[in-house]
């Protein structure tokens, strides 16, 4: 349980005080640096691990992509989507930083170096789009924008549409 007790912790310091006064853009700045160290895998692990970080749509979209995996099959995510990549990996400095906020969507930008090999690296970025919870959450996941990509929600929604899964 050591592994979740940074994200708890964060959760109920943001969720002390009268009228959640902590739920800044500097507290989803800390969800997203907390969701990246802790919950890296979010994309193929269990789904009902980050549940309470999820908004539901995102969840069920995740949960569909699991439930394919499950079954043996490569389904909507073929590559990581922290780099858009099946090889190569994440590497420093990593920098969080508020990249916008607009009608109850607060996008944090997670920028590092993409390491493909030690003479090939290249800035990349991916962007967390939280939604205010209206709760004390403060902010849920809503929406991961992979580098090149773009949204990893839509995604797998065109594919679950495309492929007759999806949420019923």
């Amino acid at each position: 349980m050591k592994r979740y007790s940074g994200l708890s912790l964060l959760l109920l310091a943001l969720s002390s005080g009268p009228g959640y006064a902590a739920c800044d853009n500097a507290a989803a700045v800390k969800l997203a640096k907390a969701f990246w160290s802790e919950h890296r895998d979010f994309y193929y692990a269990e789904p009902a691990k980050v549940k309470a970080l999820l908004t539901p749509a995102f969840f069920a979209v995740l949960s569909e992509e699991a439930k394919c995996n499950g079954e043996g099959e490569v389904c909507a995510i073929d590559a990581d989507p922290w780099i858009s990549a099946q090889d190569g990996e994440v590497t420093g400095p990593i920098t969080f930083r508020l990249a916008g906020q607009q009608d109850g969507i607060v996008s944090v930008s997670m920028d590092y170096r993409f390491m493909f090999s030690e003479t090939r690296q290249e800035p990349r970025a991916v962007t967390f789009q939280f939604k205010t919870a209206g709760d004390r959450r403060c902010f849920l996941l809503d929406d991961f924008i992979s580098p090149g990509e773009g949204s990893l929600k839509q995604r797998l929604q065109q594919w679950q549409a495309q492929n007759g899964a999806g949420p019923q």
